[in-house]
């Protein structure tokens, strides 16, 4: 009879885990690895997005969040020089969007739910072809053991994600498209349809999240929002940003109900800070069309009941804003 078996047989799968966990903490670890520099983080981000919409684990978000935690701590100067030792091709706003959205499809993943597809479809270009896995993307007994701290871990990363998405959206939005030709417009709106698909991903899944914390997701991407729309180009004005926004809400709304309220807030908190831009007939009559739409007969800054059941649309109506 083997006693080792009669051993384990008799432990639960926690105290097994636990004791796994054990073991491997006392495995001998390189200080260095321990304590990323700005460059090794950078490289670990970029690692992360190489591996697309894998899910990630406790030990994963927390380097991430680790590695975000460093960034936001240094000089811009130090950052974009690290950065440029690395050689690649993506501009850094758009590493952070990318990081966004992923960061959002695991939130609601934890939560079984998924984003809508309009934003899912829009980050399809940057996706990889399968690319072998970083040591921190293998689960190991002590990451199930710390998935206690997950979501306060990847509701902490986003905070971060998206106060760097904020500090460094307008010096490197100056780059792109700085003419005026149809080339630059196509290449602003590309980007712009980028950036917002990003930011509405977390103001989407944040609506799992407890009322504070929701709260807190919402007023960042308020204030993201705000500012990416208030960017000036010589190629696209105000109006297309808009349009380009309100798009994506009647993409997303008639794919799913849940979110109608969601995008009545956002306008009316858009519009309460910057309220003048009802006076162009683009945007107006964009978030005109949204209402008689989704919430008919909706007066702006009025409270709408929660109650999607009775909604119906004609298609027909619906593709007509994509003609603006």
């Amino acid at each position: 009879m083997n006693t080792e078996n009669i051993v384990t047989e008799d432990k639960s799968w926690v105290d097994i885990l636990r004791e796994k966990a054990s073991n491997e903490s006392r495995q001998p670890k390189d200080s260095k690895s321990e304590m990323p520099d700005l460059k090794e983080s950078l490289q670990f981000i970029l690692g992360v997005l190489d591996q697309g919409a894998t899910l990630w684990n406790s030990r994963t978000i927390a380097k991430l969040l680790a590695s975000f935690e460093l960034l936001s701590s240094s000089s811009d100067c130090d950052i974009y020089s690290a950065y440029n030792e690395l050689k690649t091709n993506n501009s850094i706003i758009t590493i952070l969007l990318y990081l966004n959205y992923l960061s959002s499809h695991n939130a609601c993943s934890y939560y079984v739910d998924s984003l809508p597809n309009p934003i899912t479809s829009t980050f399809k270009v940057l996706q990889l072809p399968p690319l072998s896995k970083p040591e921190e993307f293998v689960t190991t007994a002590s990451d199930l053991l710390n998935e206690s701290h997950k979501l306060e871990n990847l509701y902490n990363l986003q905070r971060q994600v998206l106060h760097l998405m904020n500090q460094n959206m307008e010096r490197e939005c100056q780059h792109f498209g700085p003419g005026s030709s149809p080339l630059d417009a196509k290449l602003i709106i590309s980007f712009h349809e980028l950036l917002l698909a990003s930011v509405l991903s977390t103001r989407i899944c944040c609506m799992n999240y407890p009322q504070s914390k929701k709260s807190c997701i919402e007023a960042q991407t308020n204030i993201v929002l705000n500012k990416a729309l208030n960017l000036q180009y010589v190629a696209v004005n105000t109006s297309r940003l808009w349009v380009c926004l309100i798009n994506f809400a009647n993409d997303i709304c008639y794919s799913d109900l849940r979110y109608i309220n969601n995008f009545l807030e956002l306008f009316e908190s858009l519009l309460r800070q910057n309220g003048k831009v009802l006076k162009d007939a683009l945007i107006s009559g964009g978030l005109q069309f949204f209402v008689d739409t989704f919430v008919p007969g909706h007066v702006w800054f009025e409270v709408v009941a929660d109650s999607v059941a009775d909604c119906t649309i004609d298609y027909s109506q619906f593709k007509y804003l994509y003609n603006l």
